[in-house]
């Protein structure tokens, strides 16, 4: 898998999984709350099905393995 700022994107990852959650606990609310999702099941659903970090982290992790492997 090559693609133009594949490394950059990589590191933007890395980086968003060094933000601890407090920090983005309280902007998450407010957001949450702008929508009109309190109160909801929404804020728990929609941001499973759009996948998170540590997820992709995995993905790419795991393709990168496996066409090593393959080649």
């Amino acid at each position: 898998m090559k693609f133009r700022f594949k490394q950059g994107i990589f590191l933007a990852l890395l980086a968003t999984m060094m933000i601890p959650f407090p920090v983005i606990m309280i902007p998450q609310f407010l957001v949450f709350s702008q929508i009109g999702w309190i109160d909801t099941l929404l804020p728990l659903i929609v941001p499973a099905m759009l996948g998170n970090v540590f997820m992709l982290f995995f993905f790419t992790a795991i393709f990168e393995w496996r066409f090593r492997r393959i080649d």
